[in-house]
């Protein structure tokens, strides 16, 4: 903070910023396009339509997608999403040659067009054939793509001129190396990401949405690495935090054009809804089976025109950086070492069901476990406040956040969390509620919505290694609530023992292992368990590794067998061995997790 403050006292540092300002107006001039509208004809009927447009068809129907763009420049390059394969393109009437163009049936990453010799300055109509040969779901996307390659001179010297000034401003401090790097590095962060962000958003600053969430993903990681160099570092260990940050962007980069089911049924769908309504009216609708807080986001990503699949990606991949920060928290407490305090932080992003979840997936498991770490860290050092107010938004964000509820009860019998402050987590749940409730959604529909998800899904499992996964096909009705009991019976036997032994309970090694264990007990034991909700364990996992070393294989058998479930349910297929095997797996582990705990407290 005080290399920030002498750089804000420093004059030629506004200078760079008001550079900075030009230049991103600049690059803005003559490169205004904008796609309006859009229009779907599927036999005699015509409908207009938002982009991206996706509705189930016939096999092999024909239909054709048209709009209007507008342009200012000749040069004009689009990523044309199908679903399943353009057969014609006609530009102002014109056909646009296809001969030779590969990737016009790729329903992912769609095809790169350049349509610079086809359009004229002001207004350009185009129309697309496209042939559900699929079958199923069938719709387009378009992208516009960047023109980067049309800059002049200009503004490559606008840009070389800002970092020769950062270079001299930052100079003029006499910083080391390793300062040196850093402080470029929050520079960058502060003055770019806000204006990048802000020309994205409104459109005006067009770049491939894939693209535009990687920088920002990148920005994401590069804040983070900022964040761990708090204390100095040597410059061997500055240059590996590059060196691994780098890959972990581009992995999960290279994952954002997955559309899963999950998030074709229902996430667009519910972005769709919201797209139409106003903010109050996407508040008060019934849309969705989330909880408020994750509702209020999908509102506002409605309210962009960037695709809500990079979107809702990253906001799930932001929390990464989150639960990585919070997970080095928890080790900081037993290890002064920066180093080790930077590989946990390394590892969690690493972790593969971190990755998958949120850049692969589109699902937000990362933001109710990034909010309960949280909530454990404050727990673990005695922050009751703090604590019970991250244990509320995590439940306010997602139901699972229940696998914590018997550390909660760890933390008041061992009097880390101060029984006076409790209701500070109904307040926090229940403020989650507010704006819904303002714009006049009924109280008790927002507090039914987990009693709801609950009995959306009437199956003993869905795809989870726990133990009713190995009874096959057994009746719900028949097993639910002798499995209810015996989760209920095993957390609260394990919950009395704690609390008999409570006063052995006070190394911060002693609480992580508590948590781990819950994490891996409730999902194996209940009922209508996915495959996701081992998410808090695998990472539970990896911080019991740094603190206890006698089970650092914990993590890597839990992380597998999380991952094989994920590979079956994305991909349709076994990885490495049946999911059958893996939960023999979790539940050998479990059981060596439980009898760890009890030697640890009895002796």
């Amino acid at each position: 903070m005080k290399i920030i403050k002498k750089i804000l006292r420093e004059p030629l540092f506004y200078l760079v910023s008001l550079l900075e300002v030009v230049f991103f107006m600049l690059i803005n001039i003559n490169t205004n396009i904008e796609i309006s509208d859009v229009k779907l004809k599927r036999g005699d009927k015509t409908q207009n339509i938002t982009l991206p447009y996706l509705t189930n068809m016939e096999y092999n129907e024909v239909f054709f997608a048209s709009f209007n763009l507008s342009v200012n420049s000749k040069s004009v390059k689009l990523n044309i999403i199908p679903d399943d394969c353009i057969q014609e393109i006609l530009v102002n009437g014109e056909q646009f040659s296809l001969d030779g163009i590969k990737g016009l049936c790729n329903d992912r990453k769609g095809v790169n067009l350049d349509f610079s010799k086809y359009v004229q300055d002001g207004l350009n109509s185009f129309e697309i054939r496209i042939i559900n040969s699929g079958g199923g779901p069938a719709g387009i996307n378009v992208e516009i793509l960047s023109n980067f390659g049309k800059l002049s001179l200009m503004h490559y010297i606008f840009v070389l001129l800002v970092f020769v000034l950062l270079f001299f401003v930052l100079r003029k401090l006499n910083l080391d190396f390793v300062e040196f790097c850093q402080s470029i590095f929050k520079l960058v962060l502060l003055f770019a990401s806000v204006p990048l962000f802000y020309f994205i958003a409104s459109s005006k600053f067009e770049i491939i949405p894939t693209q535009s969430i990687m920088f920002l993903t990148g920005i994401f990681f590069c804040a983070s690495c900022i964040f761990l160099l708090n204390k100095r570092v040597s410059v061997v260990v500055f240059a590996f935090i590059l060196t691994v940050l780098v890959p972990l962007v581009l992995v999960r980069g290279s994952l954002l054009y997955f559309k899963s089911i999950d998030y074709n049924n229902f996430l667009t769908h519910w972005v769709a809804k919201m797209r139409d309504l106003s903010i109050a009216e996407a508040m008060v609708s019934k849309i969705g089976d989330y909880n408020m807080p994750y509702l209020y986001v999908l509102m506002l990503i409605s309210r962009f025109e960037i695709s809500d699949l990079y979107l809702i990606k990253l906001v799930s991949i932001s929390f990464d950086i989150v639960l990585a920060y919070y997970v080095m928290k928890i080790i900081s407490i037993k290890f002064e070492s920066i180093n080790v305090q930077i590989a946990a932080f390394i590892t969690t992003l690493c972790i593969p069901t971190v990755i998958l979840n949120g850049a692969f997936w589109a699902q937000c498991d990362a933001i109710y476990t990034a909010l309960a770490i949280a909530a454990l860290y404050y727990g673990f050092t005695s922050k009751s406040i703090r604590s019970l107010i991250f244990f509320g938004l995590a439940f306010s964000v997602k139901l699972q956040t229940i696998f914590m509820a018997p550390v909660l009860l760890v933390f008041l019998f061992s009097e880390k969390i101060r029984i006076r402050h409790i209701w500070i987590l109904l307040v926090t749940f229940l403020a989650t509620l507010v704006p819904a409730l303002i714009a006049g959604r009924s109280f008790m529909e927002t507090i039914s919505i987990y009693s709801e998800q609950t009995d959306s899904y009437p199956n003993m499992v869905l795809n989870t290694p726990n133990i009713y996964i190995l009874l096959g096909n057994v009746k719900f009705e028949n097993f639910n609530f002798a499995a209810i009991m015996l989760a209920g019976v095993a957390t609260a036997s394990l919950l009395y023992f704690l609390y008999v032994n409570r006063k052995k309970i006070t190394m911060p090694a002693d609480y992580v292992s508590i948590s781990f264990t819950f994490a891996l007990l409730m999902p194996m034991l209940l009922p209508r368990m996915h495959e996701r909700y081992f998410f808090m364990a695998d990472v539970l996992a990896v911080v019991l590794a740094f603190f206890n070393k006698k089970r650092w294989y914990f993590a890597p058998m839990i992380i597998m067998g999380s991952y094989m479930t994920y590979v079956r349910f994305l991909l349709g297929r076994e990885y490495l061995i049946p999911v059958e095997y893996a939960s023999i797996i979790m539940i050998f582990i479990t059981l060596i997790a439980i009898k760890d705990l009890v030697e640890r407290f009895r002796g």
